[in-house]
């Protein structure tokens, strides 16, 4: 049987009047990767905050198999090795540049040589093509260079999963191929898993074995690709249908 690395249990919390958990639960096995999508009010815009430990909470979040509410500020620092959050926002620290934002968590959270480290960030700077801007700082870069540093400073670790949030909302797509190919290898590793969130769950079908949709903080939907392709339940359809008719509340 498969690793259970990730559980999630009664997870409650509100994020603002309009959105919130309300009490659900999932489990990630080792080498399992996860697309949740919703609307802008299920609460999907949330979730990785707190499985991240930056959100209050109530309930269950265990992770290698340990409680994340029982760690200590110390085991909470060194789990950042393994759990990695790709925000929305992207987080970049803007007085550096690509190559030393890239190299921030490596010279933070492990024992490697300045050599080791440079050898590391240049494999990732070659791999996502930013080769160009690596001595630019972000306010220079476009959109999808900002992302794909991002990208490159969450994946350095080698995380044993990745949460990444909203990857490709407003990006140029032909710009975000090199990021998707790297994306779509990592997705095929069984020793990691990635939980991505976002609107279009239909773009990531070929990187993921599981999709969980939320409405109003509530799990209504949670199925395989197959399902996915074709689905019966009726807050899919109306999603993935576009529809205004079906069990959602359009505002």
């Amino acid at each position: 049987m498969a690793e259970e690395f990730l559980s999630i249990s009664g997870l409650t919390c509100d994020f603002t009047i309009y959105s919130s958990l309300k009490g659900i639960s999932f489990s990630l096995a080792r080498g399992e990767n996860l697309v949740i999508f919703g609307t802008e009010n299920s609460g999907v815009d949330g979730i990785c905050s707190v499985i991240a430990g930056l959100h209050p909470y109530q309930g269950e979040i265990s992770f290698m198999g340990r409680r994340m509410s029982e760690l200590s500020p110390e085991e909470m620092n060194h789990t950042r090795r393994d759990l990695v959050y790709m925000q929305r926002n992207y987080g970049l620290i803007s007085n550096m540049t690509v190559e030393e934002n890239i190299a921030l968590p490596l010279r933070y959270h492990t024992d490697l040589t300045a050599d080791e480290i440079d050898t590391r960030v240049d494999g990732l700077i070659e791999d996502l093509h930013l080769d160009y801007c690596r001595d630019m700082r972000p306010i220079h870069l476009k959109p999808s260079e900002v992302m794909k540093t991002s990208y490159c400073r969450s994946v350095g670790l080698d995380p044993a999963l990745l949460l990444i949030e909203h990857p490709l909302e407003g990006q140029c797509l032909i710009n975000t191929l090199t990021f998707l190919k790297n994306l779509k290898k990592r997705c095929s590793d069984p020793n990691n898993s990635v939980v991505i969130i976002t609107y279009e769950p239909l773009r990531f079908i070929e990187f993921a074995q599981r999709f969980i949709m939320l409405d109003y903080g509530k799990i209504v939907f949670d199925g395989g690709v197959d399902v996915m392709q074709n689905p019966s339940n009726e807050f899919a359809q109306q999603y993935l249908g576009f529809s205004g008719d079906g069990p959602m509340q359009i505002l």
